[in-house]
C-alpha cells in the first residue's frame, strides 16, 4: 500500500524556530512530526511512502534514510513550493485505483498528528503548545523504550535525573538525559524535551523547553516555549532572544573548544611560576629522597577533539591534591590551558560522554581548575561532575571564573575542600541578579 505525505512549508507557527529545523522535524515529546506519522501509516498497512518537501529536503531525506526503522521503503522528493493534496493527488497517484491507502489516508498534509486531526499544530503558538499537552497520552509508543509513569501524570525518560528536593506537578513530560535540580518546580503542563537542565530554583509551568537547553537558577518560565535562546509566549505570541546564558542558553557545542588564553593570562602564570618554585621545588626534592619520579604523566582529549586528539600534562608525585597541579601553571603559560576551565579527560573517559549534554564537557579549554573542583567533585568523574562540567559551558562568566579561583585558592590554603567563605557572597550576588531577571521575564508574560 502506498501513501504520500506533504510537508508543510512556512506557518504562522513556530515560525520562531524555524531557523533551528523545518517544520516536520521540530521536536514533539522526544520524537517529530515526521516521525509519528510514518509509525502511523506502517500501522495502517503501508509499505511505500512519498514525502513531498520544499523546506529542507535533504535533512528530511537524513533523518528518515530509506525508511527501515518503520518498515517502510520511503522517498523524499523535494518541491519548489508546496503542493495541495489535490495536485499531489493527481501528479504522483493519477488514475491508479488500487495499491493505495483509501482516501483521505493516501494524501496527508502533516500541519496536525495522528489521532488529533481537529488540534492544528501550525495556526499558532498557543493551538501547538495544547496540542502538545493533548498528545501526552498518545506518546506512549511501542518503539518508545524506557519512558516510564513515575508518578500519577508524569513521565519520565532514560537517564533522567530529579533532585529529591525538586516538585512535580501533573500532567507533566521529561525527556530523557533531562536533569531537574533542588528545588525547582516543573508543571503543571510542563513538557521538557531530551537534554535539558532545569537548575536550582527554576519554575516551569505552561511551558514547552525544547532539547538541549539550559533553564537557570531562579529563573521563571510560564506560559512560553524555550528552545535555546528563543523565548516565546505562546498566549500573546511574542518571541525575544535572551541575551543572558546564565538564564537561558543552548547547550549544543557551536563551535569547537579551542584554547584561546590571554597574554594577560600567560604573564600571571609565569608569576605565579616564579613565586611558588620554592613550594615545588621541595615537593620535587622529598620524591627523589624516596625513590619516586617527581612527576606523573597524563594524557588529556585537546577541547573540542575526539580519543586520538590529546596532549601530556603534569601533576607532583609529593604534594598535596590541589598542589599537584602545579606544573600545568606552565601549560597556561605556554597556551595550552587556562586557569579555569573543565579539567582534562583520559581518552578512555571521553568516550564515556555519550549525550550531547555530556559532551559539553569537552567544549570548553581545559582548566587548572574547575567548577566541579569547588564543588566537591574534586579529581572525580561521575554524574555530578559532568553536570558541573556542562553547567560551566553554558553559563561561563568573568565573574564565575573568579570565583571558582578565589574558592580553588582558599581550598588549597586549608589543605582540602571544605564549604567556601565565598559562595555566601556569590550566591547572594547571583540571587539578586536572578531575582532581577525573573522579574523582566515576568514583565515579558504580561
Amino acid at each position: 500500500m502506498k501513501a504520500v505525505l506533504i510537508c508543510p512549508s512556512e506557518r504562522p507557527a513556530p515560525k520562531s524556530f524555524a531557523r533551528k529545523s523545518s517544520f516536520v522535524l521540530l521536536p514533539i515529546l522526544g520524537r517529530n512530526i515526521l516521525h509519528y506519522w510514518l509509525s502511523h501509516l506502517a500501522a495502517q498497512g503501508a509499505k511505500q511512502v512519498t514525502i513531498l518537501a520544499d523546506d529542507r529536503p535533504e535533512a528530511i531525506r537524513a533523518y528518515v534514510g530509506s525508511g527501515c526503522r518503520w518498515g517502510l521503503q520511503v522517498e523524499v522528493i523535494p518541491e519548489t513550493h508546496e503542493l495541495t493534496i489535490d495536485e499531489a493527488r493527481q501528479k504522483y497517484r493519477g488514475d491508479e485505483s488500487s495499491g493505495w491507502l483509501s482516501a483521505p489516508h493516501d494524501v496527508l498534509v502533516l500541519d496536525h498528528l495522528p489521532s488529533l486531526s481537529k488540534r492544528p499544530l501550525s495556526n499558532n503558538y498557543s493551538e501547538w503548545f495544547q496540542t502538545l499537552v493533548a498528545w501526552m497520552q498518545y506518546a506512549q509508543t511501542p518503539d518508545r523504550i524506557g519512558m516510564r509513569e513515575i508518578q500519577p501524570g508524569i513521565w519520565a525518560g532514560l537517564r533522567t535525573r530529579i533532585s529529591p528536593a525538586a516538585e512535580l506537578k501533573a500532567p507533566c513530560w521529561i525527556g530523557e538525559d533531562v536533569q531537574i535540580g533542588p528545588h525547582a518546580v516543573v508543571g503543571p503542563m510542563a513538557i521538557l524535551e531530551d537534554r535539558v537542565v532545569v537548575d536550582t530554583g527554576a519554575l516551569v509551568s505552561h511551558t514547552w523547553i525544547g532539547p538541549d537547553t539550559y533553564t537557570g537558577e531562579f529563573t521563571a518560565l510560564m506560559n512560553s516555549m524555550a528552545w535555546g535562546e528563543t523565548l516565546v509566549n505562546w498566549e500573546l505570541g511574542s518571541s525575544i532572544q535572551v541575551p543572558d546564558s546564565f538564564l537561558l542558553c543552548s547547550l549544543q557545542n557551536k563551535e569547537p573548544g579551542v584554547v584561546r588564553v590571554s597574554w594577560t593570562s600567560r604573564f600571571l602564570a609565569l608569576l605565579a611560576l616564579l613565586v611558588t618554585m620554592p613550594f615545588a621545588l621541595l615537593a620535587i626534592s622529598k620524591a627523589m629522597l624516596r625513590n619516586q619520579r617527581p612527576f606523573r604523566t597524563f594524557v588529556g582529549v585537546r577541547p573540542g577533539g575526539s580519543g586520538g586528539d590529546t596532549f601530556t600534562y603534569y601533576e607532583l608525585t609529593q604534594a598535596s591534591v590541589w598542589f599537584a597541579r602545579w606544573p600545568q601553571i606552565w601549560d597556561i603559560a605556554a597556551g595550552r590551558m587556562d586557569w579555569v576551565g573543565n579539567r582534562p579527560l583520559t581518552p578512555q573517559q571521553a568516550e564515556e560522554l555519550l549525550t550531547e549534554f555530556e559532551r559539553q564537557w569537552l567544549a570548553r579549554a581545559p582548566g587548572l581548575v574547575s567548577l566541579g573542583d569547588t564543588k566537591g567533585t574534586l579529581n572525580q568523574f561521575n554524574d555530578e561532575a559532568r553536570a558541573h562540567a556542562s553547567y560551566y559551558t553554558a553559563t561561563r562568566t568573568l565573574w564565575l571564573d573568579l570565583s571558582v579561583l578565589a574558592d580553588a585558592v582558599v581550598a588549597w590554603m586549608l589543605g582540602d575542600y571544605t564549604p567556601r567563605l565565598s559562595d555566601k557572597l556569590t550566591v547572594s550576588v547571583r540571587s539578586i541578579i536572578a531575582a532581577a531577571e525573573r522579574i523582566h521575564i515576568w514583565t515579558f508574560k504580561t
